[in-house]
This record gives structure tokens, sequence and C-alpha cells, in this order.
């Protein structure tokens, strides 16, 4: 365990601070998305793999908060069944415990995120509060994740992701996959564009936690601000073509993309 000291024998925590961070990883994607929050909060964080914890160490954080992970049948990973069989049989209150959950899945399997969702129902029958609503992630997308940071930060005082005041949060409200002319189009949702006038925006194109490019969304109708329609050529993807065409055909209503005003057309190579 990081920045947590323990007794002697005992895997309670003697100097907590105010917010534990919890992540119950299967192939490293939740203890990955857990450390990206703490090295910007290590001065406010303790993280703990859940296969290290118990459940009366939740009563010694007014905040905690979980990033988890689904295996096999809505199942927890494996190392961490012991903690949640114990919180299931358990008779501890934590009423005084608010907690906020990432639940990490793939929407291919049929109990998509189920364990996220059985722990938040385990959390609640023993009085805890949560403080968010229980945030769904398919295939690690990284803009929810970082949507869902961006609301840590408002409910719980932890340091925003170093680049988040300049990109916004776009919703994918429709798509149209390629057209004629090789291009997708795309009815999105930004806040940012209320009462701006613009021809195109810079996406952040990443998946499964891996950074693949950055392309122009041309804007083609902006009849009804803040929903706009964009216009995605697959002719002028650049590097990393096939795994951004990938992501695009992959994209469906409810998707977050990071996004935020570009100045022109051309596409940026990262």
């Amino acid at each position: 365990m990081e920045q947590v000291k323990k007794q002697k024998n005992d895997n309670r925590f003697e100097t907590p601070r105010q917010i534990l961070l919890v992540y119950a990883s299967q192939t490293g994607t939740a203890k990955a998305f857990a450390r990206k929050i703490y090295v910007r909060n290590t001065d406010l964080i303790d993280i703990v793999d859940m296969q290290h914890l118990s459940v009366a160490d939740l009563r010694n954080y007014e905040y905690v908060i979980f990033i988890v992970s689904t295996y096999g049948n809505g199942e927890p990973p494996t190392p961490c069944s012991r903690f949640f069989n114990d919180l299931t049989h358990s008779s501890f209150s934590l009423s005084k415990t608010l907690f906020a959950i990432l639940a990490l899945g793939d929407k291919q399997f049929l109990h998509y995120c189920g364990f996220g969702n059985q722990l938040s129902h385990q959390l609640i029958q023993h009085q805890a509060i949560p403080r968010l609503p229980l945030t769904e992630v398919n295939r690690a997308d990284a803009a929810i994740f970082k949507h869902w940071w961006s609301k840590l930060h408002e409910t719980m005082g932890i340091q925003k992701e170093q680049d988040s005041e300049t990109w916004s949060i776009a919703t994918v409200m429709d798509k149209e996959d390629q057209v004629a002319d090789g291009t997708f189009q795309f009815a999105l949702y930004v806040r940012i564009l209320e009462n701006i006038s613009i021809e195109c925006l810079t996406v952040k194109v990443e998946q499964q936690g891996l950074n693949l490019n950055r392309i122009k969304a041309r804007v083609i109708s902006a009849a009804c601000e803040p929903f706009i329609r964009v216009a995605i050529s697959t002719a002028e993807l650049g590097s990393k073509r096939e795994d951004i065409q990938d992501f695009l055909v992959n994209s469906e209503a409810g998707d977050k993309w990071y996004v935020r005003v570009a100045s022109d057309i051309k596409h940026d190579n990262v």
C-alpha cells in the first residue's frame, strides 16, 4: 500500500487522510486509472488495492472512491473476492461514509459492470451514502473517466487532471456511419459551444486508456446550439488511421469525447 501506515499485524490505517481511493483490478486497467488520480493528489488521498482492504478500514474515511472492474459473471476481480464477501456478511454501519464508484466493463458481455453495481448495492445496504451516481465505463473510455474525475473535483475537492482546463466534454447524441464521400457524421452536445460560432473541433481520440491521436471534426450544422453536427473524413485521419477508424465505428450514443475549439481543419499527430 502506498502512503498508508499500518499497525503491526493489522490492516487498519494509523494516520488516514480524508479520502481513500480503492481499486479492484483484474487486468490492470482499474489500477492504472486509480494511479492517475493518486499521483495528482498524494497529499489528499490514501490508495489501496481492494485485496488488502478490510470493511473496518472504510470507517476511517469521510470519502471512499472505488474504481472497479468486473470479472466473469458479474463478479469482483479474483483477488478482491474476500473483501466483497466480508462486506456482504458484515454488520458494520457505514452511515458516515460518502462514496463514489467508477465501474469498468465491456458492453459485449452480459454482466456489464456487474461488480460495480453489486458493490454500490452492498454499500447502500450498510448505510453508506452515494456522493455521486454510479458511473459505468465501456471499454475503458478515457473521456468518461475524465468527466467523472472532474465531478470528484467538484464534490470532494481533489485536484483535476493536468490538462482538463483546456478540454471540454462532448456527448455523442447520434451517429451516421460512413457516407458516400467517406465521412462519419455525429450529432454532439457540447456546452462550450453556447453562443460561440466555430468551424471545427479538435477531438482527443483515446481508447482503452491509449492516446491514439488528435483529429479535427468539421462543423456542418449548428442550428440548435449547443447541439451540433460534425463530419470526420476518413481520408484525413493521418497516422494510426485504422485505430481511429475503429474508434469511430464503435462510437455510439451516450459516449463522451474530449474536445476543444480548433482554429483550422489540419489534423494533429501526437
